[in-house]
């Protein structure tokens, strides 16, 4: 096999304005923040790509191929099996918001692939849907009181959407990530960077 051929390509979670992806959210234990991280996630997918990706509570529900997992190691079993596996990692995140983006399974497209938006804290997983929408659409978030002539959050129209992040694990310099609209109302959702 080529080097070429070992390079990562971006998993589809969204063709031809269809979903090809399930997001997982399972119900482990009850967390308002996880679902409106996951209704962030799925609306902004939809005002993007006209695709409105299915959610299931069990990995094992699903017929996609590509599986997106929010959750934390007390919502989800399947985020718990993969803090033991990352531990050091998750170790990080004691503390703070911190999270990982981290997509395993498949080689060179053959076999389902899980993208996991993780982390210990509930506020973390909607930090990591922002980060996965940020790295894999051309969405921005713009507070409207900050925006030049009243303009808000903008993004194109695509017909396809790819996840480029396969590992990344982010941890915030202070305890806390300083992007949210500051009204502490999870249903403001507006990134905005300091």
């Amino acid at each position: 096999i080529s080097a070429a051929a070992c390079v990562h390509a971006a998993t589809a979670f969204v063709k031809d304005g269809k979903p090809a992806a399930d997001v997982v959210v399972e119900r482990k234990a009850a967390d308002k923040a996880i679902d409106r991280a996951r209704t962030e996630l799925t609306n902004w997918v939809f005002k993007i790509s006209g695709a409105a990706l299915p959610v299931v509570s069990d990995a094992k529900q699903s017929k996609a191929g590509v599986k997106i997992v929010l959750g934390t190691p007390k919502t989800s079993d399947l985020v718990a099996a993969l803090a033991a596996k990352r531990a050091a990692d998750f170790a990080k995140f004691k503390g703070n918001d911190g999270f990982l983006i981290s997509e395993e399974g498949g080689f060179l497209g053959f076999g389902g692939k899980t993208i996991y938006l993780a982390s210990a804290t509930s506020k973390g997983v909607m930090n990591a849907v922002y980060r996965f929408l940020e790295r894999n659409t051309d969405l921005i978030f713009a507070r409207p009181i900050f925006a030049e002539d009243g303009f808000g959050t903008i993004y194109g129209h695509h017909a396809d959407l790819a996840n480029a992040v396969t590992d990344l694990v982010d941890v915030p310099s202070f305890g806390h990530h300083r992007n949210w609209s500051g009204s502490g109302d999870w249903g403001a959702g507006h990134i905005y960077r300091h």
